[in-house]
């Protein structure tokens, strides 16, 4: 897992800073929490690996989405569904902001899971 979560890192991270980007027209550099990946891990239908701290809980997510990136989703597509998922959704507070990221990276998950990625991932 841990070169494709430090991947998954960066890869998040960008994604969610230019899907910002594209639905508010500012720039803001985004480092994604692992409380945030955490969360939607939990409200994803993706099964949570057994007793995990929230470190490694994000550490999945980046490695799960850096999986996804190529074989199902190019870089573009992650933007849209992030920028999608941020549509009409208050980003102007740090409380909003991070409502929203759990919910656009529990649709990316969710898109995820319904290719069978996931399970082959918990395999690894």
């Amino acid at each position: 897992m841990g070169g494709h979560s430090k991947f998954g890192d960066v890869l998040v991270n960008y994604v969610c800073s230019v899907a910002k980007l594209r639905v508010t027209g500012l720039y803001d550099g985004i480092k994604v929490s692992n409380h945030v990946l955490m969360q939607a891990l939990n409200h994803s239908k993706v099964v949570s690996p057994p007793r995990t701290d929230k470190h490694q809980k994000g550490d999945f997510v980046e490695a799960l989405i850096a999986r996804a990136w190529g074989p199902l989703f190019s870089t573009e597509d992650m933007i849209d569904i992030i920028s999608s998922s941020f549509q009409g959704k208050d980003l102007s507070t740090r409380e909003s902001f991070i409502d929203a990221q759990i919910e656009a990276f529990s649709v990316l998950l969710d898109l995820i899971h319904d290719s069978g990625l996931d399970t082959e991932q918990r395999r690894l």
